[in-house]
């Protein structure tokens, strides 16, 4: 039991073997992006994410078209839709989730439509 957070900045960079994201510890991940793009969370084996693992991701500062949250080797679960939060859109902006396998990696993405109608998507 306890609590486990993990906040990315725009410029970090967090590397490890295995990651499980697990309710038993609710594990919260947060990313916050500059103009520049995120920071990133990367795993070169297992990324597991379990039921009631939350992720917040801030893009108040975000200017460019792509940029990659999550990438991993191999992944075991997804965030509950109600359990991503999505903070800093335009008015008439919004985003999801968007999960990703090519080249080997199984990425967590992120896709945005603004309020004006243009597409961006971050990997």
């Amino acid at each position: 039991d306890g609590t486990g957070e993990l906040e990315i900045g725009p410029n970090g960079n967090v590397e490890a073997a295995n990651i499980v994201l697990s309710n038993a510890v609710e594990s919260v991940v947060r990313f916050k992006a500059d103009a520049t793009g995120f920071g990133s969370l990367k795993t070169s084996g297992k990324l597991t994410i379990t039921d009631g693992a939350k992720l917040f991701v801030d893009l108040s500062d975000f200017t460019k078209r792509r940029g990659t949250l999550i990438s991993c080797a191999d992944r075991e679960g997804e965030f509950a839709p109600e359990n991503v939060t999505f903070t800093g859109l335009e008015k008439g902006a919004s985003a999801r989730l968007v999960y990703r396998e090519e080249d080997g990696c199984k990425d967590v993405c992120v896709a945005c439509k603004s309020g004006r109608g243009m597409v961006l998507i971050f990997r």
